[in-house]
């Protein structure tokens, strides 16, 4: 601190103000006082007394004027909670932060509060806290900046239960060399500058980073423990030298929880990486690649390499939209035994996946080391196509096993892949692990709230949807919430799932439990045709809004059709229009060979089992229905039935929509609705449709009307 002498007496030059006006508010007061002692002696006692209670009053009004802000004279401080000691231009106990941490009277447990008028373009870097501990420095959220706006990043250097908080940060890296117990938190980092968090690779524990925007990477060092990176919100804009966006390397239980991470830089391959590390969690954590990476091979998304222990939950993975690189291969988490011969136990489970491109995968598992095992637990995660141009692709699992010495144990089931080529994919060398799709998986609609007006919860789930309450109380995805029972389906609507549901009588038929009400507005509806499932034997109701909700059937058929269901509730509404003579139609499963191959080989491109029949109602990118290898199945819903000839495609897919990899033969069949293709050459010119190995026109053909 700096010291001024006042009436011979050393004061701290912030009190000196004070000090100087009540030192002349002294001498003026003896002034006036002997002045009058010759003229009115007689009352001179009176008056002094007056006087001075006068100037008692005084000092009482105008002493704590002299802290308010306009003179810019803030109240002294002493390092404590309550009145920490301050930094700012003028007025304040120090003008930098420097001359704080360097002064004597500064001492470990203090608070420095750094207010709005800091000029950091005085301030001294790296800021090193002086080497002391245990030192609360905050910025309030009082939009002072800390750093520079040069070139050259600038360090704050972290000391051992030290916290940095609440500050505006510009160009600059938080250091942790050899720190413990450490916290930064609610810290602003300009995007337009580089903001790092780095940690040196001398041991540290403890340390926390938490509830900080525009992060552009963070670096964790060799032999840190228990650090914990939650609720920040990271976007690398700016190129540097480690290519992930969070990086982390030989560490020991490490909390990766709550952030947001997007990344706008191409040179990225991992947003999350960590490696040879043990108890990790990767948890709530929302991933995306808003710009994709430039390279072809980007693997894993959430890379995990040779971690004993991971937890990977409740996270939302966005691949890119757009390929950076021609057949880019991306996965949403990646995990791989590459140098550790002890077992990798991997859980990844209630994540949802957005996949874009062909080669986009929900999960990857390779071994590149050939002793060792993994144990990886696949469980309540949604592999979504979210591609608005391409109805089929990518993988849910892929699984590579090349070495016969490892060893893979896979526990996979109550995983949703919607519009997924291969839902799990075998790529082994070694063809002693057979990996399964799993008894209870999903292939139907997850009905994402992606019909509302609003973007910010595009990757949350309808309160209709059936991957809510799958198994109890789990849902499938890293959306979680009970499902709703109560349901409104308005033609003239605005969809926002609260007032209103839907706009289609449609969906009851794709979404229907037992427990269910859906009440339709007023309006004009499709038929309404209902069958037993895993979650719906049929109590439901249906109820309308009185005779202004109308029911009527666009083709031949019941206004209201069930299916072996019991317990259903129609009401309130008008049927129109209803058919008296509608049939019903039943086609037990197909089996065709030719020329030594058998087209049924459904599940190399994601079905339960072999045998499944495609049927083609827009193209052969994506099948809107399928025949399962069983008797009586009823058809009756199927398109143009009852009206239109069936012909029979037998194709090789894999030269069509669906591929394993380019040149290996998946040999399906297909019924083909007159009315999507006339004959072979309209189904050839159909999008993704090969030319068939065999080709019958109207194997099934309307007869007598």
């Amino acid at each position: 601190m700096n010291f001024v002498p006042i009436g011979g007496i050393l004061i701290e030059q912030t009190h000196a103000r004070v000090a100087l006006f009540f030192t002349q508010f002294v001498y003026l007061s003896y002034f006036f006082v002997s002045s009058f002692r010759s003229t009115i002696r007689r009352h001179i006692e009176h008056l002094s007394f007056v006087v001075v209670v006068f100037g008692i009053a005084l000092l009482a009004v105008f002493l704590p004027q002299l802290y308010d802000r306009q003179l810019d004279i803030a109240e002294a401080g002493d390092g404590s909670q309550g009145t920490p000691w301050t930094v700012c231009a003028v007025g304040c106990d120090f003008t930098t932060l420097t001359s704080a941490f360097s002064d004597v009277t500064v001492q470990a447990g203090d608070y420095i509060n750094v207010d709005a008028t800091y000029a950091s373009s005085t301030e001294t870097f790296p800021l090193d806290f002086n080497n002391k501990q245990n030192i609360t420095v905050s910025c309030q959220s009082s939009g002072a900046i800390v750093g520079t706006s040069t070139a050259a990043q600038v360090d704050i250097q972290m000391t051992s239960s030290s916290a940095f908080n609440d500050c505006s940060l510009s160009n600059t890296r938080l250091y942790f060399n050899g720190v413990s117990s450490a916290t930064v938190s609610g810290n602003i980092f300009a995007t337009s500058t580089t903001g790092t968090i780095y940690f040196a690779s001398t041991a540290g524990s403890g340390n926390t980073i938490s509830n900080n925007t525009g992060i552009n990477n963070i670096v964790v060092g060799s032999n840190q423990q228990n650090l914990t990176i939650a609720s920040n919100t990271i976007e690398r804009y700016h190129p540097v030298a480690e290519a992930h966006v969070l990086a982390v390397t030989n560490a020991q239980t490490i909390s990766i929880v709550s952030n947001t991470i997007h990344s706008y830089d191409s040179s990225v391959q991992h947003v999350i990486t960590v490696s040879s590390t043990n108890d990790v969690l990767i948890e709530n954590n929302t991933v995306q690649y808003t710009v994709a990476p430039s390279m072809q091979l980007v693997n894993g998304a959430i890379a995990i390499y040779d971690t004993v222990s991971t937890t990977v939950q409740y996270n939302t993975i966005l691949l890119p939209e757009q390929e950076g690189h021609a057949y880019q291969f991306m996965y949403g988490v990646e995990i791989v035994q590459d140098l550790v011969a002890s077992t990798l136990t991997t859980t990844v489970r209630h994540n949802t996946v957005w996949l874009y491109q062909m080669y986009h995968g929900g999960i990857a598992l390779r071994d590149g080391s050939a002793v060792g095992s993994v144990d990886l637990t696949a469980q309540y995660n949604i592999f979504y196509n979210a591609s608005s141009t391409n109805s089929s692709l990518g993988y849910g699992l892929k699984i590579y096993k090349d070495n016969a010495s490892s060893t893979y144990s896979l526990n996979n089931d109550y995983n949703g892949y919607y519009t997924i080529s291969s839902r799990v994919y075998d790529d082994n060398i070694d063809d002693t692990f057979f990996p399964s799709v799993g008894t209870h998986a999903r292939a139907d609609n997850p009905y994402f709230k992606v019909d509302d007006a609003s973007l910010t919860n595009d990757t949350e789930l309808a309160p209709y949807s059936l991957y809510l309450d799958v198994n109890g109380n789990e849902d499938i995805g890293s959306y979680s919430a009970a499902r709703g029972t109560s349901f409104t389906i308005d033609d003239t609507g605005t969809i926002d799932y609260a007032t209103c549901d839907a706009t289609s009588t449609s969906i009851i038929a794709n979404v229907a439990a037992d427990g269910d009400t859906w009440n339709l507005a007023a309006g004009t509806y499709s038929q309404i045709t209902l069958a037993m499932s895993s979650r719906f034997t049929g109590d439901i109701t249906i109820s309308g809004a009185g005779s202004s909700t109308i029911i009527q059937p666009n083709t031949q058929a019941s206004t209201v059709q069930f299916t072996n269901l019991s317990g259903a509730t129609v009401q309130n509404m008008l049927l129109q229009q209803a058919s008296t003579t509608a049939s019903f139609y039943t086609l037990d499963g197909l089996v065709f060979d030719y020329n030594g191959n058998t087209y049924n080989e459904t599940v190399d491109i994601g079905y339960p089992a072999d045998g499944y029949t495609l049927f083609i109602d827009t193209d052969c990118t994506d099948p809107q229905t399928v025949l399962s290898p069983s008797s009586g199945n009823d058809i009756t819903s199927f398109l143009g039935m009852g009206t239109d000839d069936y012909h029979l495609a037998l194709i090789n897919y894999a030269q069509g929509g669906k591929v394993l990899v380019p040149g290996i033969p998946i040999y399906v069949t297909m019924l083909v609705p007159s009315s999507v293709a006339a004959n072979q050459a309209a189904f050839e010119g159909l999008a993704n449709c090969p030319s068939p190995d065999v080709w019958v026109d109207a194997v099934f053909a309307v007869s007598g009307g």
